[in-house]
């Protein structure tokens, strides 16, 4: 029975040498946008039950090497849903039409400085944020454009005046003296979000003395962007982002990557904005009669007799009805203050410019801004303009340059509101004076004082003599080189090196008008004040990337699909792949005793076979 085995074996494999290989059919097809009927190009299509596959070209066409017979193809792209294609046995020719998914759970998140990662596969809590998203209505800045639109991110107003700052909170307090913003990283740039007082605290002496103070709600310097150039946000949330960014990431990543432009004609687009603000709701106020007006008067006309019991009322007197009953004359009986300093319907504006396109080895991007955001405030406004040239070059295959620049220039008139201790400040001021007491000027344009304060406070002639423009020049650029060691479907290899200037210098100019009622409150005749302020920042990094990918029971090889064995056994044959590339080349490896053979479309292995093994003799 020994001498048998060996004989036994050559039959069996004798019989499986002549087995024919299963029959093939070149299988040729276009994947389409349902919408649009627009060409999807990189999709992945693979027959179901094999690993035989092939992705589509960049004008969605596809050629693959399918078995005889009914078959199913799975056919997948990142932003469309999954489509399952049914092929009857005697079809050569597919048309797929996939539909753009709104939840893409394949979205390409940035997630670091040279790294993004599909969205199904992230660790950490990473909240992205589209230019659709940031551009569909009208924001003064980044940071308002992103309130609502982040689950878990809190941002709030230090004010409602223009250009006024805004906290941006994703972890919550994590300090209780510390700053609690987020870092803020654009096209690879860690720049400056950095607060300048600008010295309202002089005048309001809302944190006591002359110095500047954080009550003086100063603007965050990110709202110097232009909300318009930004192609999508993503925000780091999870601890992730401080072992990439350091310490100074505790509060989060806000990494913004502005749009670049793409090879193609060149392309234009202009937007043109318009509109006013309102007052959206009012406190109100007291309406009096001449009798009502004349007891409220009263405390602040006549004082009880010196020594009085507390309580005693004021004895009216004449010198009070006269003045009181010429008030109410003058003024009507009624006087909407909020409507007289918060009325201001002047019209804001905002004109947005860009253009791109390039070739296939340098592409651009250029937009400008004019902006004018009116305050409801008479005498407040924010305006602001923005350049930014974006280039991107191919240098050879391998070498990718990056050059961005982005000068800005924006003034806010914020004039006096928020805390304040000397009652300056126009909500300070109304709740104390009477609404039958007219604020405007008489026909000399005087100012009355008013008898309900002690300061004499008249908003009106706040608005009219009292000034603070902050004046802001800003340079933000950056140059990047990315150079590509290797480049395939499932793994690559590169390293980037980032060098930026973030640059600005900021000026805050209080002036205050001697004839200022409040004026002598702090003991000056008047007040006038520069503040001036420069930061620079100039970070360079170096990154390197390695990425790799997997496909569950299927190895990828440029470009096209086959099944890779779990285990490898004596009996199990070599993996094999045999196609040709868009280029017309064969990448062909075959095992023992097959070959490759190329139509005009497709190549393929012929007469597989189990590879032949010596018999062996027992003895």
């Amino acid at each position: 029975m020994k001498t048998m085995r060996p004989v036994i074996g050559a039959v069996l494999l004798t019989a499986l040498w002549g087995t024919p290989a299963p029959a093939q059919r070149a299988l040729r097809g276009t994947v389409t946008d349902l919408d649009t009927g627009s060409p999807i190009g990189g999709a992945r299509i693979i027959v179901t039950g094999t690993g035989t596959g092939a992705f589509t070209t960049s004008d969605g066409r596809f050629t693959l090497e399918a078995p005889e017979g009914a078959l199913t193809l799975d056919v997948r792209r990142i932003g469309y849903q999954t489509a399952t294609v049914p092929v009857a046995a005697g079809q050569n020719d597919v048309e797929v039409k996939l539909r753009a998914t709104a939840i893409q759970l394949g979205e390409q998140v940035v997630t670091g400085q040279a790294t993004t990662i599909a969205r199904r596969n992230l660790a950490n809590d990473v909240a992205t944020v589209s230019a659709e998203d940031i551009s569909r209505v009208h924001s003064e800045t980044i940071e308002s454009a992103l309130q609502g639109k982040v689950t878990g991110t809190v941002v709030s107003a230090n004010s409602g005046a223009p250009g006024g700052g805004l906290q941006v909170r994703m972890r919550g307090v994590t300090s209780i003296f510390g700053n609690s913003q987020p870092l803020y990283v654009v096209d690879g740039v860690a720049i400056s979000n950095s607060v300048i007082q600008n010295g309202l605290n002089a005048v309001t002496a809302s944190a006591g003395g002359l110095n500047s103070s954080n009550q003086d709600n100063g603007v965050n310097r990110i709202a110097d962007l232009n909300p318009d150039d930004i192609e999508s946000i993503s925000m780091l949330k999870g601890p992730s982002a401080a072992a990439i960014y350091g310490s100074s990431a505790a509060n989060g990543v806000v990494l913004i990557t502005t749009r670049r432009g793409a090879s193609g004609p060149t392309r234009f687009s202009v937007t043109q904005r318009v509109g006013t603000h309102v007052l959206s709701n009012k406190f109100g106020a007291h309406r009096f009669t001449l009798a009502d007006a004349i007891a409220y008067s009263a405390s602040f006309f006549c004082q009880p007799p010196a020594g009085s019991p507390p309580g005693t009322p004021a004895p009216e007197c004449k010198a009070d009805t006269t003045a009181v009953t010429q008030m109410f004359a003058t003024s009507g009986g009624f006087q909407d203050f909020e409507q007289q300093i918060y009325g201001d319907k002047s019209l804001s504006y905002e004109t947005d410019l860009n253009m791109s396109g390039g070739s296939e080895k340098t592409q651009f991007f250029f937009s400008g801004l004019n902006q004018h955001d009116n305050g409801i405030m008479y005498g407040t406004g924010y305006d602001k303009q923005s350049l930014r040239l974006n280039v991107t070059h191919l240098a050879g295959s391998k070498l990718q340059l990056k050059a961005n620049l982005n000068v800005v220039h924006s003034l806010t008139k914020r004039g006096i509101s928020n805390n304040d201790n000397v009652n300056v400040t126009p909500y300070f001021v109304l709740p104390a004076t009477p609404s039958f007491f007219d604020f405007r000027p008489d026909a000399n344009g005087v100012y009355p004082v008013n008898p309900f304060l002690s300061q004499g406070t008249n908003p009106l002639q706040s608005l009219g003599k009292f000034s603070l423009p902050e004046d802001v020049f800003r340079v933000i650029s950056s140059v990047d080189a990315t150079y590509t060691f290797l480049n395939l479907p499932t793994q690559s290899l590169r390293a980037t090196l980032n060098a930026g200037l973030d640059s600005y210098t900021y000026k805050a100019s209080i002036y205050s008008d001697p004839r200022l009622y409040w004026e002598s409150a702090d003991g000056f005749v008047g007040t006038a004040s520069d503040l001036n302020a420069t930061e620079q920042r100039a970070p360079v990094s170096l990154t390197g990337c390695a990425t790799a990918t997997r496909t569950s029971g299927a190895t990828t090889w440029w470009g096209r699909i086959f099944s890779s064995p779990a285990s490898r056994t004596p009996t199990s044959p070599p993996t094999s792949w045999c196609f040709r590339t868009a280029s017309g080349r064969a990448r062909c490896h075959c095992s023992d005793r097959r070959k490759c053979c190329c139509s005009t479309s497709a190549c393929t292995c012929r007469r597989v076979s189990w590879p032949r093994r010596a018999p062996t003799t027992r003895m």
